[in-house]
C-alpha cells in the first residue's frame, strides 16, 4: 500500500504512529480532565467543613454527594471508557505493529526508489545529453535544410528558366508551324501563278500557232504572187519583145523598163528569202517555246513534288508534335502521382508521429507512477518533445492540404493552358493567311508567356511547399533520432526513400525529355532550313523562268516588230513606172505582209501584243511578289536563327538540375 503524498509532502513518515500518538494524548487528555473533576469534588468538602454553617453544609454535602454520585457514575463510564481505550490501545499497538512493519518495507521501498533516484537522475544527464545531440543534429539539420533551400531555390529558378525556355520553345514551334504555313501559301501561290503562266504560254503558243498559219498563208500567197508575177512576166517579156520589134528605135527605153522589171524580180526574191528566213527563225523559236515550256512542266512536276514532301513532312511534324505532347502529358501525369505518393508517404508518416506519440504518451504515464521529481521532469521533457512532435505532425498535415490545393490549383492551370493553347492552335488553323493573324499570334504567344509564368510560378510554390515538408519532416524526425525504430518505420522509411529515389529518376526522365524536345526543335529548324533553301531554289528557278519567258516575249516581239519593218519597207519599194496598173496591183498585192495585210490581221496581232503585254505586267507583278516575299522569309529566318540561338544558350546555361539527395536529408 503507498503512502499518502500529501501526508509525505508534509513531512509526516509514519503515518499510523501519528494517528495512534494522537488518539492516545487525546485519550489521556480526557483522562486528566475526569481525575482533576474528580479530586476537585473529593477535596472541595473538607475545605469549606469548618468555616460553613449546618444549612450550607447540609446543602452543599447533598450537591456534593450528588455530584459525587454523579462523578462516581463519571468514574465508572471513564473507566469503561479507559477499558475501551485500552482495547482500542491494544488494537492500535497491534496496528502499529503492523504499520512498523509496513514502514519498514516502506523505508525499504525508499531506499530502493533513492536508488532508483539515482538511476533516474543518470538516466536524466543521458536524456539530457541525447537532448544535447538532439539539439546539435537539430542545428545541423538546420543549416542542410538552408542548404538544401538554396538548392531548391537555385532548382527552381533553373526550371523556371526551363519551363520559360519550353514556353519560348514552344511559342518558335507555333510561329515555325505558322511560317510553314505562311512558306505552304507561298508555295501554293507560286503553284497558281506558275499554272498562270504555264496557261499564259499556252495562250502564247496559240498564239504563236495562229501567226504562223498567218506566215504560212502569207508565204502560200507570195507564192501564188510570184508566180504570177512569174508569168505577168513571161507576158511581160512577150509584150517586150513585140513592143522591141514595133518599137527598134526606142532602146533606151526598153533598155530602162528591163532594168525596171530585173529590179523588181531581185525585189521579189529577196522578200521570199526573207520570208523563208523568219519561217524557219519562227519555226526554231517555236522549238525552243515547247522545250522551255516542258522544262517549266519539269519544274512544275517537281515543285508540286516537293510540296507533297513538304506536306508528308508538316503532317510527320504534327505527329511528332502531337506524341511530344502526349509524353508531356505522361510526365506529367507520373508528377501528379509522384506527388500523390508523396502526400500518402507524408500522411503515412503523420499516423506513424501520432502512434508513437501515443506510445510514447502511455509508456511515460506507465513509468510516472514509481518515478520521482528527477524522472517527473523527465516525462514533462518527454511530454513536450511529444507535444512538438504532435505540433509538427499538424504542421506536416496542414502543409499537406496547402500542397494538395496547390497541386489542385497547378492542375487547374494545366488544363487551362491546355485549353488555351488548343484554343490558339485552332484560331491560328482557322486564320492562317489572315493579315489579323500575326496580331493573334501575339496575343496567343503573350497569353502562352503569361500561363507559362503562371505554371512556373505554380511548381515553385508547390516545390517551396514541398521543400517546407522535407525541412518540417526532418525537424520532426530529428529529436527521435536516438530512439530506436520500429520495423515498420523503417520499412516506411525505406519505402519513402526508393519514391524519393524514384521521384529523382523521374525529375532525370523529365530533363531527357526537355533534351529531346530541344534536339526535335533543332531537328525542326534543320528542317525548315532546308525547306525554306528549298523555296530560294524554286524562287530562284521561278525567276529564271520567268526571265527566259521575258527574253523569248522580248525576241518575239522584236521579230515581230523587224517582220513589221521589213515589210513596211518592202511595201514602200517603188514600183516600176513603165508598168502597167494590172501589174503595179499584183506587186502590191505579192509585197503585201501581215502589218500591211487585212485589218483582221492588224488587230489580232495587236490583240497578240496586248497580250504579251499583259503577261509580261503579270510576270512582273508574280517576280515583286516572289523577291518581296523571299526578303519576308529571309528576315523571319533570322529571326528564327536569332532565337535558336537564344534558346541554345538558355539550354546550355539552364542543363538538367541535379538530383536533390533526400536520403541525405532523411539521415
Amino acid at each position: 500500500m503507498l503512502p499518502n503524498r500529501k501526508l509525505l509532502d508534509a513531512g509526516h513518515e509514519d503515518t499510523a504512529a501519528f494517528i495512534l500518538r494522537e488518539t492516545t494524548i487525546a485519550t489521556l487528555n480526557v483522562a486528566r480532565g475526569l481525575k482533576h473533576e474528580l479530586d476537585v469534588a473529593r477535596c472541595r468538602p473538607r475545605a469549606r467543613a469548618g468555616s460553613i454553617g449546618g444549612k450550607v453544609l447540609g446543602s452543599e454535602l447533598e450537591v456534593l454527594e450528588r455530584r459525587l454520585a454523579g462523578g462516581a457514575q463519571q468514574r465508572a463510564e471513564s473507566r469503561a471508557l479507559v477499558e475501551e481505550l485500552r482495547g482500542t490501545l491494544d488494537d492500535e499497538r497491534e496496528r502499529h505493529t503492523i504499520l512498523t512493519g509496513a514502514v519498514a518495507e516502506l523505508r525499504d521501498e525508499l531506499a530502493s526508489a533513492k536508488m532508483s533516484c539515482s538511476a533516474s537522475d543518470a538516466a536524466a544527464e543521458a536524456l539530457r545529453a541525447q537532448l544535447a545531440r538532439a539539439r546539435e543534429s537539430c542545428e545541423s539539420s538546420s543549416a542542410r535544410a538552408n542548404a538544401l533551400q538554396l538548392d531548391l531555390d537555385a532548382m527552381r529558378r533553373e526550371h523556371a528558366a526551363t519551363v520559360s525556355a519550353a514556353a519560348h520553345l514552344g511559342a518558335k514551334l507555333d510561329a515555325c508551324l505558322a511560317r510553314e504555313a505562311e512558306l505552304s501559301q507561298g508555295a501554293a501561290e507560286a503553284a497558281a501563278a506558275l499554272a498562270i503562266v504555264q496557261r499564259e504560254r499556252a495562250d502564247a503558243l496559240l498564239a504563236l500557232e495562229s501567226a504562223r498559219a498567218e506566215l504560212m498563208a502569207a508565204q502560200a500567197e507570195r507564192v501564188a504572187a510570184v508566180s504570177t508575177a512569174s508569168e505577168l512576166h513571161v507576158a511581160l517579156e512577150g509584150a517586150l519583145r513585140a513592143q522591141r520589134e514595133r518599137e527598134t528605135a526606142d532602146r533606151d527605153g526598153a533598155g530602162a523598163a528591163l532594168a525596171a522589171e530585173n529590179a523588181c524580180a531581185a525585189g521579189l526574191a529577196t522578200t521570199t528569202a526573207e520570208l523563208r528566213a523568219a519561217l524557219e527563225e519562227a519555226q526554231r523559236r517555236y522549238v525552243d517555246i515547247a522545250a522551255a515550256a516542258d522544262s517549266l512542266r519539269i519544274e512544275l512536276a517537281t515543285a508540286r513534288a516537293q510540296h507533297e514532301q513538304h506536306a508528308v513532312a508538316v503532317r510527320a511534324r504534327d505527329d511528332e508534335l502531337l506524341e511530344s505532347t502526349r509524353r508531356e502529358a505522361s510526365a506529367r501525369a507520373a508528377a501528379d502521382k509522384l506527388r500523390a505518393a508523396l502526400g500518402e508517404a507524408h500522411e503515412r508518416e503523420v499516423a506513424a508521429l501520432a502512434a508513437a506519440t501515443e506510445l510514447r504518451v502511455a509508456l511515460d504515464s506507465a513509468q510516472s507512477v514509481r518515478a520521482d521529481s528527477a524522472l517527473v521532469a523527465a516525462v514533462l521533457l518527454r511530454a513536450e518533445l511529444s507535444a512538438t512532435e504532435r505540433a509538427a505532425a499538424a504542421e506536416l498535415a496542414v502543409t499537406a492540404d496547402r500542397l494538395r490545393d496547390v497541386e489542385a490549383q497547378l492542375k487547374a492551370r494545366d488544363a487551362d493552358l491546355a485549353l488555351e493553347r488548343e484554343r490558339h492552335r485552332n484560331a491560328l488553323a482557322s486564320r492562317a493567311g489572315d493579315a489579323s493573324a500575326v496580331a493573334a499570334l501575339a496575343e496567343a504567344r503573350a497569353a502562352l508567356a503569361h500561363s507559362s509564368d503562371e505554371h512556373a510560378r505554380s511548381t515553385a510554390q508547390a516545390q517551396a511547399h514541398m521543400r517546407e515538408l522535407l525541412a518540417e519532416l526532418v525537424a520532426a524526425r530529428a529529436p527521435r533520432a536516438p530512439v530506436e525504430r520500429e520495423p515498420a518505420e523503417r520499412e516506411r522509411t525505406e519505402r519513402l526513400r526508393a519514391e524519393l529515389a524514384a521521384a529523382n529518376g523521374r525529375q532525370v526522365a523529365i530533363a531527357a525529355v526537355v533534351d529531346d524536345l530541344h534536339r526535335e526543335l533543332q531537328r525542326t529548324e534543320s528542317f525548315h532550313a532546308r525547306q525554306l533553301a528549298a523555296a530560294r531554289k524554286n524562287e530562284r528557278a521561278a525567276l529564271a523562268c520567268a526571265e527566259r519567258a521575258e527574253r523569248e516575249v522580248h525576241s518575239l516581239r522584236a521579230a515581230f516588230a523587224s517582220d513589221a519593218a521589213d515589210q513596211q519597207v518592202q511595201c514602200d519599194l517603188p514600183t516600176a513606172a513603165s508598168a502597167d496598173a494590172s501589174l503595179h496591183g499584183a506587186l502590191q498585192t505579192a509585197a503585201r505582209g501581215p502589218a500591211c495585210g487585212s485589218p483582221e490581221r492588224r488587230a489580232d496581232a495587236g490583240a497578240i501584243a496586248a497580250q504579251l503585254n499583259s503577261e509580261q505586267r503579270v510576270i512582273k507583278r508574280v517576280l515583286v511578289e516572289a523577291t518581296e516575299r523571299l526578303a519576308a522569309t529571309r528576315e523571319r529566318s533570322q529571326m528564327l536563327a536569332e532565337e535558336l540561338a537564344r534558346a541554345n544558350a538558355q539550354l546550355a546555361q539552364h542543363a538538367a538540375p541535379p538530383a536533390v539527395d533526400f536520403d541525405g536529408a532523411l539521415r
